[in-house]
């Protein structure tokens, strides 16, 4: 689209920000309004029943995978990679040993309306062991690419050793980061950090109309 002078550029500017602001109040609006709607009690107990089943599944599947490797009388599963496998299996089970229960709790507590179980405790859960699971999935994805492409040197350079230093690294990196409390602990850095995409997403949108 052409414009004729400088006037009419200006008045098509100035309405687009007139669209992006009432847009950006719109969604505070509907953000406050939101945030005092309870979920349905069905969705509720769907995610209980999940949890759940979730738990039942992940407890016993990775307390098996944690052993076999502990416990390996001939330690012909010592090594490095299964201690990336190891570490993988512990973070999996501290998900359902933790964090499946206190998704039951929170749920519960959704679903009949009562006020015990603060959902920045899921939050910050959710957020620590996912961190933890994808570090130790790049640290299993290094320890694979280091053994296709240098197999000779791959004894060498990736020890157990290193791969047990590495996966303690991770975990203390994980849970010991300021982050998972500083930026999830907060429901108003939560918040933001939720609505920040939608404004971007607002603002690209009404940038073609």
């Amino acid at each position: 689209m052409v414009y004729q002078d400088k006037g009419d550029i200006c008045t098509c500017y100035s309405q687009r920000r007139e669209k992006q602001h009432l847009a950006m109040v719109s969604l505070s609006a509907t953000s406050r309004i939101c945030a005092n709607v309870p979920p349905p009690t069905s969705v509720s107990y769907f995610t209980v029943s999940l949890s759940v089943l979730l738990a039942i599944i992940t407890i016993p599947g990775n307390v098996l995978v944690c052993l076999a490797i502990i416990k390996d009388p001939f330690r012909n599963l010592k090594t490095p990679f299964n201690y990336f496998l190891l570490s993988l299996a512990a973070t999996d089970l501290v998900v359902g040993a933790i964090m499946d229960p206190v998704s039951v709790a929170f749920h519960i507590n959704e679903a009949l309306r009562l006020n015990y179980v603060d959902i920045k405790i899921l939050h910050v859960l959710y957020f620590i062991l996912s961190t933890a699971s994808i570090l130790t999935l790049a640290a299993l994805t290094v320890d694979r690419y280091v053994a296709v492409a240098m197999p000779v040197k791959y004894k060498t350079t990736v020890t157990s050793r290193r791969a047990i230093v590495t996966s303690v690294s991770i975990w203390v990196a994980t849970w010991g980061s300021p982050s998972s409390t500083s930026k999830l602990g907060s429901c108003s850095s939560l918040s933001s950090s939720l609505t920040q995409p939608c404004s971007v997403l607002l603002r690209f949108s009404y940038s073609f109309t």
